[in-house]
């Protein structure tokens, strides 16, 4: 086990993106990365780990101090990512401790950003998409249905969120502003697509209105940050766990395939944690930013907004707000949808779609 942390501790400090694939015949841990650690020549180097090390080189690379496995090697399901698709498997196999959500379409990278892994899921081919997620990354990815299709699309997971290391550096929306500039240098992305909902939807009108050059079109689906008193947000200590995904839709069967069916661990110890990247980050615990209308008014990109009729976390009554603060902003509204419109409503993604095309 030295040798694996040995190995974990050069492989991240190198600045440059990690490719880290299982072998299905071999189930052996393949490694990728630039040849640019001391003095290694430029060239893509590979590293080779047994079954019996993967499991603790991937909890190592990924930041997760509370990894365990119970089952033996032979007994881990083979294929790509230990985790066949439409096959259930122990959660503490998987890496992000989210087994339900279905990344096998997707080539996963991993980046160094201020010395931090960041992991970054992409697809397809075309002008770039990025997405930014809420405040958790636990609800599938309906959202996403399409793009590969039609653009090169990238899922980033924000440091502290998913299968993301925390950066404690990071202690303001304005830091994670920051962090994307530098992971969208790291992709070679110079002009994107972006997408954001909820928390990130505040993080993709920030990043639009810091670096206009860098967006080409800008969509928020229920974006969080402006402070609108006549339409309040609820005060979500009030909302016990087991109820809080009936506030971010109005059909609960849209989620209940990624929901536990009974007790887990896991899956709380996730929630907890991405919870509090999102406390880390707010001012005074309020998720509205004081500057957010002057910095609404700089977008320089044509703008949609996606808004379910029913949210119970951000209210509909906002969304005239953000269009008038936005120059020029187009607005859809949802009927009987709640707080993510992109994962509930098949017309807001074909929306989405429409206004990117």
């Amino acid at each position: 086990m030295q040798d694996t942390q040995d190995m974990v501790f050069q492989l991240a400090v190198v600045d440059a993106p990690l490719e880290i694939r299982i072998e299905p015949s071999t189930e052996d841990l393949l490694v990728e990365f630039p040849g640019r650690h001391r003095a290694v020549s430029n060239r893509r180097m590979q590293v080779r780990f047994k079954p019996e090390a993967a499991t603790e080189l991937r909890a190592a690379l990924l930041g997760i101090t509370t990894y365990t496995d119970s089952t033996t090697p032979r007994q881990r399901p083979r294929g790509p990512h230990a985790h066949p698709k439409n096959k259930k498997v122990p959660m503490s196999l998987l890496p992000s401790g989210d087994r339900r959500v279905d990344f096998s379409n997707w080539q996963r990278q991993l980046f160094q950003i201020d010395g931090t892994i960041t992991v970054v899921h992409r697809a397809g081919s075309g002008f770039p998409l990025v997405y930014l997620h809420g405040g958790g990354t636990w609800t599938g990815l309906a959202f996403s249905d399409g793009w590969p299709e039609q653009f090169e699309a990238f899922l980033p997971h924000h440091p502290g969120f998913g299968m993301s290391c925390e950066n404690p550096r990071i202690d303001s929306t304005a830091g994670y502003v920051e962090h994307y500039r530098e992971l969208f240098d790291s992709l070679g992305l110079d002009r994107v697509h972006l997408v954001g909902s909820s928390f990130g939807g505040r993080l993709a009108a920030e990043f639009a209105a810091r670096y206009p050059e860098r967006v080409e079109k800008l969509v928020l689906a229920a974006p969080a940050g402006l402070s609108v008193p006549e339409h309040p947000l609820p005060d979500l200590s009030t909302i016990p766990p087991e109820n809080f995904p009936a506030f971010l839709v109005k059909d609960i069967q849209v989620l209940l395939p990624y929901l536990p069916n009974g007790p887990d661990e896991e899956f709380g110890a996730m929630r907890v944690r991405e919870g509090t990247a999102v406390m880390r980050v707010l001012r005074d615990g309020s998720m509205d930013n004081p500057e957010m209308p002057s910095l609404l008014a700089t977008i320089k990109s044509p703008t949609l907004l996606i808004w379910g009729s029913e949210d119970r976390l951000i209210p509909a009554g906002q969304a005239e707000y953000w269009q008038q603060a936005i120059p020029g902003a187009q607005l859809r509204m949802f009927t009987n949808v709640g707080h993510l419109p992109l994962d509930e409503s098949n017309e807001a993604r074909q929306a989405l779609l429409d206004f990117l095309s």
